[in-house]
């Protein structure tokens, strides 16, 4: 591409010369070129692109996914052509200034195109040429267009027709490993040549590595650790969801396929892991039909240093998203929470102290919650009592004969306060800790911070 370039440039074009860049297995539709030409009469036009669609060689499910996956790119790319930006020149159908594309710079780019990793030092691309002519032309603020309504055919196959998900992923591999070696550069650049609309979008290709993952990973961790009802719910919500995307879809695209919500959601979550997994390898690079690869593990098993750092780094991001959910959903407690911060320095006379757990707990149970005890002692303190006092009403609940709710004596309750000649019966207010043993089924409610205590059973509770 880069010596035709060169040839093309030897010739001296004229400065309103165009060059278009097309694939060889590409079908012109009839004054496609004749359509295309106008629009360059803006003079701050660098580049335009056109709506694709595919003849695909392939089963029904092959030819479904690839007309989704170009109903999609219609529809963001409409969106994004308001902004007078795209997000990639696509290799099928482009035609850029002549001028501009014989640029030495921009041959240049083409020709070795590279980006500077932390990790993994420089990083010659091995194909993605419409993200290097389309980084070129956004880095210098030129205008970008999308026609909706021009039309090429491109002749579509998967690499192993018979194997459709070893052939989707290795290909969605290597065009979010694309996508995410130029992403970086391109937020770096900021909105300032771009524009804000279309720089957000950007970041968002980073963020949807995680974003997409977020509905499935919470789904699974509501079902294991709060109800299993909760997977049905979200299957069904799936279904509604993706039946409606493609419902839209279709309306933009002329047509529309019950293959399409199954297939855009396979595309979603399948999509957000391998993006995850090509963002902490991106020197791993593939050309599909080429054969040509770079950057993947020498040796057979991947025991070299390279691959093991991506590992560790991939399964701590996966771990930080899982505890991030956890948290969010408070499965887990908030480890910065104020109360147990505060209770780290707390310690009752016996030297123990249970707040840094029991609090964030009574918190979060709310107003005439029970809080069941193991066969343990239980030791609390003030802070505990605070956060007892500010969800109006809690209970501790007794398991068994040996469950103890140990109070520090400053907690304890006087005579003298509403309750106290009901737990005097227990404890007496002193210098000692109060100990209050709790039978089978006993309750020991906590109202404002006053410690009442009578025999009674769970259903029994206010």
């Amino acid at each position: 591409m880069a010596e035709v370039l060169r040839a093309i440039s030897r010739t001296i074009p004229q400065k309103d010369s165009l060059v278009v860049f097309m694939d060889g297995d590409i079908l012109l539709t009839p004054n496609t070129l004749n359509r295309s030409i106008p629009y360059f009469h803006d003079p701050q036009l660098g580049a335009l692109t056109v709506n694709n669609r595919a003849i695909v060689d392939g089963g029904p499910v092959t030819r479904e996914w690839y007309d989704l996956r170009y109903a999609q790119r219609h529809m963001l790319m409409c969106s994004m052509a308001l902004s007078e930006r795209v997000l990639v020149l696509t290799g099928r159908y482009s035609v850029i200034r002549g001028d501009l594309a014989t640029d030495r710079s921009f041959i240049e780019q083409i020709e070795a195109d590279y980006v500077d990793h932390w990790r993994f030092g420089r990083l010659q691309f091995l194909s993605g040429d419409d993200k290097s002519t389309w980084y070129w032309l956004l880095r210098r603020g030129w205008k970008m267009l999308y026609l909706p309504d021009v039309e090429v055919h491109g002749f579509e196959k998967l690499p192993e027709p018979r194997r459709f998900v070893a052939s989707s992923t290795s290909l969605m591999r290597r065009w979010y490993g694309n996508m995410l070696r130029t992403n970086g550069r391109a937020i770096a650049l900021g909105p300032r040549p771009m524009g804000l609309f279309i720089w957000w979008c950007i970041v968002d290709q980073r963020l949807s590595v995680w974003t997409g993952l977020i509905g499935p990973t919470v789904a699974i961790l509501l079902t294991i650790f709060i109800r299993p009802s909760f997977l049905l719910f979200y299957v069904f919500w799936v279904m509604m969801t993706r039946l409606t995307a493609s419902l839209i879809l279709g309306a933009q695209r002329g047509r529309m396929s019950f293959y399409w919500p199954v297939l855009l959601y396979y595309g979603q979550v399948v999509g957000a892991l391998i993006k995850g997994y090509v963002s902490f390898r991106r020197n791993q690079q593939s050309w599909t039909r080429q054969g040509i690869t770079a950057g993947h593990a020498s040796a057979p098993s991947g025991r070299n240093w390279p691959h093991r750092v991506s590992l560790i780094l991939h399964c701590g991001g996966l771990a930080a998203f899982v505890y991030g959910a956890l948290l969010l959903l408070q499965i887990l407690p908030a480890p910065l929470d104020r109360s147990a911060m505060a209770s780290m320095s707390f310690e009752t006379e016996s030297g123990l102290n249970d707040d840094w757990w029991i609090a964030p707990i009574i918190r979060r149970s709310g107003r005439g919650a029970s809080i069941e005890l193991a066969n343990d002692t239980l030791h609390i303190g003030q802070i505990t009592l605070d956060a007892i006092a500010f969800t109006g009403t809690a209970a501790f609940v007794g398991q068994g004969r040996d469950s103890v709710v140990d109070m520090s004596a400053s907690s304890a309750p006087s005579p003298e306060e509403p309750g106290g000649e009901v737990v005097r019966q227990y404890c007496e207010h002193g210098t000692q800790s109060c100990r209050i043993a709790l039978g089978d089924n006993s309750v020991v409610t906590v109202i404002n911070a006053t410690l009442i205590s009578a025999p009674s059973t769970v259903d029994q509770l206010p």
